[in-house]
C-alpha cells in the first residue's frame, strides 16, 4: 500500500491530474463489480438447485412409478434379449 501512495505521489508530481488515482479506483470499481455479479451469479444457480429438489420431492410418488417403470422395461428388455440369444444359438446348433 505505501509503495502504490509512493506511485502516486511520484505520478502526481509529474502529471497534472491524479491519473494514477483515478486508475486504480476505476480497477476497484471493476473488481466490486465482478465480484457482486458473481455472487448474485452463485444465489440464482442456488435458487435453481432448491427449486429442482423442490419439485422432486412434491412429486417423490411420480418419480418413484416412472422408476418402477424403467425398471421393468430394462427387466423385459433384458428377457428378450436373451430370448433372442438363446433361440440364435438353437438354430446354430442344429445346422
Amino acid at each position: 500500500m505505501l509503495c502504490l501512495s509512493c506511485i502516486d505521489v511520484l505520478t502526481s508530481v509529474v502529471l497534472p491530474a491524479p491519473f494514477f488515482t483515478l486508475l486504480m479506483g476505476a480497477f476497484n470499481i471493476f473488481c466490486e463489480w465482478k465480484s457482486v455479479l458473481e455472487s448474485t451469479h452463485d444465489k440464482q444457480q442456488l435458487r435453481k438447485a432448491a427449486n429442482t429438489f423442490n419439485v422432486i420431492v412434491k412429486n417423490k410418488d411420480d418419480i418413484a412409478a416412472i422408476v418402477t417403470q424403467a425398471m421393468e422395461m430394462m427387466a423385459k428388455k433384458q428377457e428378450l434379449e436373451r430370448d433372442r440369444k438363446s433361440r440364435e444359438e438353437g438354430l446354430e446348433c442344429s445346422e
